[in-house]
């Protein structure tokens, strides 16, 4: 096994086969110093360079990407590493006008996101992160609901795409077929990538979805198109989360507090500690916010609240 170390960059290898005009490196592991969310292993790496020995390619042949934790802690970690590397060459080289062809074959990017659970947690009530006290079925939700609301928890893969609103959108058509749904009271609710994704839906389906309860989650612009429409909106956040800061929740609950006409003066105290409601909103589109003290975690008052505002519809 060899390894390399290369301005901020671990290189390791079992094999290196030259070719003519390439370098093949068998079973690489890639790691970026400082940037431990990121992890590299693939089969086969092949280099091309020209005759003259400039680099032209880089093919990727088999293994795995993973990237793990919040994709705002992961953006922060490359930013901060990119920073670092720069400053590192006193004299950066000027950006080279050709373009680099890079190709992938049998790679596949996974994101652990071990912070959000799976379905079957969900349903069983066990707790998204180890060492956290288990909230019960749907975050506690389900024991307040009397057996009145139908519960999914929809098994999505380990990172998004622009398929995730297409799959809730056949979700929504399947249930619509096969059970007697009231189609106005249709709700979601999820922690870390899936309240990620319940901020996608409340984005891109508030025609068909009637509220929405998000929490420790981030909003990105480039899934929450302008002008979309209302939603009643809960969230919450933990004040010590170091996966998905809590000015990421604060961010997402401004937006929808102007999607929704609230005025941003003067929330007024509402159920447990730390928990508010937004005044002067349109009506029947309340913004209820929750700051509570804790980690990445579902708050531990999360299912009666979660209910109490969701039964309202």
């Amino acid at each position: 096994m060899s390894r390399a170390h290369a301005r901020g960059v671990e290189l390791e290898v079992s094999s290196v086969r030259l070719g003519w005009f390439s370098v093949q490196l068998r079973d690489t592991s890639l790691q970026l110093n400082n940037v431990p969310a990121l992890q590299v292993q693939l089969d086969r790496v092949v280099v091309n360079v020209t005759p003259w020995l400039g680099l032209r390619g880089i093919e990727l042949h088999g293994g795995e990407i993973t990237l793990s934790g919040s994709p705002d802690a992961l953006s922060d970690q490359l930013q901060a590493w990119r920073a670092a590397q720069q400053r590192a060459t006193a004299e950066p080289s000027a950006p080279s006008r050709s373009r680099l062809a890079v190709s992938a074959e049998g790679v596949s990017l996974r994101w652990s996101g071990a912070e959000a659970g799976s379905a079957v947690q969900v349903d069983n009530g066990d707790p998204p992160n180890s060492g956290l006290d288990p909230t019960g079925p749907y975050y506690g939700i389900k024991e307040h609901a009397d057996d009145h609301t139908i519960f999914v928890a929809g098994q999505a893969k380990n990172t998004w795409g622009d398929g995730d609103i297409d799959y809730v959108k056949a979700l929504v058509d399947k249930f619509k077929g096969e059970l007697c749904l009231d189609e106005s009271r249709i709700l979601a609710t999820g922690f870390s990538m899936g309240g990620i994704m319940t901020l996608r839906v409340a984005c891109n389906m508030a025609d068909v979805f009637r509220a929405v309860a998000p929490m420790s989650c981030s909003l990105s612009a480039a899934s929450c198109p302008a002008g979309g429409g209302h939603i009643a909106y809960w969230s919450s956040h933990g004040t010590n989360d170091t996966t998905i800061n809590i000015s990421n929740g604060r961010a997402a609950r401004d937006e929808f507090a102007k999607r929704n006409g609230c005025s941003m003066d003067d929330p007024q105290p509402i159920g447990n500690d730390g928990c508010v409601a937004y005044q002067g909103c349109d009506e029947g589109y309340p913004v209820n916010w929750c700051e509570f003290e804790g980690i990445h975690e579902p708050p531990p008052f999360s299912g009666p609240e979660i209910w109490g505002f969701l039964s309202q519809f």
